[in-house]
């Protein structure tokens, strides 16, 4: 039940909007057996724990190391030059079981992750995992094994700090195995439980109402929801009580053979559903049904071929040093493959000159990444004499404006000022990452009001990010009138006249990568497999409304970028787009005279 709860959410079923917490409950399962395993062995300590790595070497590695080789060879035609060397090192990092710490430090946030998805990310619980299973087995051996009832505090300690750590640090305490051993320590609460006695109806309704628990946390809780947090413990709670409760499932249920062929199931549908999706917007049902089919054959074969081979016949036994071996050579081929085939290339095979540079703003500190509320130094551009000042401001979908901006500034000797933060619009309304509130992002739109109101400037150029929704402290049945709240009191705070403000609409949205699009393999020789349709999103439509209603300037770049019925991946030989959503700097430049001609100073 773990697993299909988590294959239906990655493969887009929006009725599992909690999917992903199959993992967690995969863990408590994890805990479980793991614990009362080591709890049933006998001998010397340390006989106990050779024994126990030796097993779980021939259960993880067989399967997992094949299926890192594959994700590797595929990479090579599914994924950009330009992206091999990160997916390398998330290889490197899959195949020494460290996956989350990788995805860690790119602070890519599994829950809405602003990268393109990597085929490997699904390998951050095995990271998880493994990290706990090196300590746990020596921890429960040599101190919990003789006194159990320590794992009681121990896990109510670690489930509070992190939920707490949570709320400080979401995407850390996602990845970081210190803020999920507790998970692993609610399995192995249960271990050391005395058996339920109780009669055999009594626990099956027990039983039947944590099940009905479990499966409303899978619908209704959400990635707006904090992970893990409260709502976590919910299904965490419930899988311990399905585990203790200890009642056989109806036999007709084919989930006893789905659960043996389960891990392998986790480690191959993610990435096919990556290869499969490449470019596609998302996935319709019949292709939801093909993929969930073709990833529990693709599974069944590696897992009958490779994973129980390795596991059961004994003339396929490796020792412990010869399984280090065997992932050193994994993790090194794997690196070298990829990185061998990277490429920092500018041209495609097409002959598109590729733009991969960000705007000056991203280096000098202008660019306000998370929990950073303001500049450090005055983002000055133009000319810093001047006596008309403009102020750029927004999100990163501002932030793509600015080397146009600062250009026609340069030009028409205006004082710019550039105050831009990555997530955060220009908006009065509280946004949510990871299930928690974005404070920086709060004081970060009061100081902007606050620098309008005390500058006065000619000009104010707002730009938002409205064709994907963000998520909202307070939402409401209608984004579009959510958002359109927000910016309604943020043009209401400001004291300059509101014919000073113009609103740039936002730029479509490829639905994948652009730039990754362009360079794959696959479509070499075939930009035009990269073009796509324009839709507006209702919070885009709502702009040119709520311009007119406020009566501030609205400046629509889609006709510069798009014609009637596509809008291209390249323009006048350059990439339209340097990732998944935002334009080029070399796209900004050449927009410069629509732009120059769109803006007005009002007097």
């Amino acid at each position: 039940m773990a697993i299909l709860a988590v294959v239906l959410f990655h493969l887009g079923f929006t009725q599992i909007r909690g999917g992903f917490l199959g993992v967690d409950i995969f863990f408590v399962i994890s805990g479980f057996v793991i614990t009362t395993k080591l709890a049933k062995g006998d001998g010397p300590k340390w006989r106990q724990i050779t024994v126990f790595y030796q097993a779980r070497a021939k259960r993880i590695l067989p399967a997992s190391l094949v299926v890192i080789l594959l994700i590797s060879l595929f990479s090579l035609y599914f994924t950009s030059p330009l992206s091999l060397a990160r997916t390398a090192q998330e290889a490197l990092g899959s195949s020494l079981f460290s996956a989350n710490l990788v995805f860690l430090h790119q602070q890519n946030n599994y829950l809405a992750s602003t990268l393109d998805a990597s085929p490997f990310l699904h390998y951050w619980s095995l990271g998880v995992e493994e990290q706990f299973y090196l300590l746990w087995p020596l921890l429960f051996i040599f101190f919990f094994k003789k006194f159990r009832i320590w794992i009681f505090p121990v896990f109510l300690l670690t489930t509070f700090m992190a939920i707490l750590y949570t709320q400080v640090s979401p995407v850390n305490s996602f990845y970081l195995p210190i803020t999920r051993v507790w998970e692993f320590l609610a399995g192995a609460v249960i271990s050391v439980l005395p058996l339920n006695t109780s009669s055999k109806p009594v626990r099956r309704i027990i039983v039947w109402l944590a099940w009905t628990t479990i499966a409303l946390s899978i619908i209704l809780v959400s990635t707006t929801d904090a992970t893990p947090g409260w709502t976590t413990l919910i299904p965490v709670v419930a899988a311990m009580v399905v585990i203790w409760g200890d009642c056989d499932i109806p036999k007709w249920l084919p989930l006893a053979w789905l659960g043996d062929i389960s891990f392998t199931f986790y480690l191959v549908h993610w990435p096919i559903i990556i290869f499969v999706m490449n470019g596609r917007r998302s996935n319709g049902f019949l292709l939801q049904i093909i993929l969930f089919f073709f990833s529990i054959l693709v599974a069944f074969l590696i897992t009958k071929s490779i994973e129980r081979p390795f596991r059961f016949l004994p003339k396929l036994r490796i020792s412990l040093l010869g399984w280090g071996m065997i992932v050193a050579i994994f993790a090194g081929g794997t690196f070298a493959l990829l990185t061998t085939n990277a490429s920092s290339a500018l041209t495609t095979n097409s002959g598109i000159l590729l733009d991969t540079s960000l705007p000056v703003i991203y280096g000098d500190g202008c660019h306000l990444e998370y929990q950073i509320d303001w500049p450090k130094q005055n983002c000055v551009f133009g000319d810093p004499t001047s006596k008309t000042e403009v102020i750029l401001a927004g999100d990163s979908h501002a932030a793509q404006w600015f080397p146009a901006m600062a250009k026609i500034a340069s030009t028409k000797h205006w004082r710019l000022i550039s105050l831009t933060k990555s997530s955060c619009p220009a908006t009065l309304l509280t946004i949510i990452r990871a299930g928690v509130t974005d404070s920086s992002c709060q004081r970060w739109q009061r100081r902007l009001i606050a620098k309008i109101n005390t500058d006065q400037p000619a000009l104010v150029v707002i730009v938002n990010f409205t064709q994907k929704a963000y998520q909202l402290g307070a939402p409401t049945d209608s984004y579009a009138q959510s958002w359109s709240s927000g910016e309604s009191k943020f043009l209401h705070a400001l004291s300059i006249p509101l014919s000073h403000v113009a609103i740039i609409g936002d730029t479509p949205m490829p639905p994948s990568d652009s730039l990754t699009c362009l360079t794959v393999p696959a479509h070499a020789h075939r930009t035009s497999a990269c073009d796509f349709t324009y839709i507006a999103s209702p919070a885009t439509k709502f702009i040119p409304v709520l311009a007119m209603a406020m009566k501030v300037g609205y400046i629509d770049p889609v006709p510069w970028l798009c014609s009637a019925t596509r809008c291209s991946a390249v323009l006048f030989g350059r990439n339209v787009y340097r990732d998944n959503s935002h334009i080029s700097v070399a796209i900004s430049l050449a927009q410069v005279a629509h732009l120059q001609a769109a803006l007005k100073i009002s007097s």
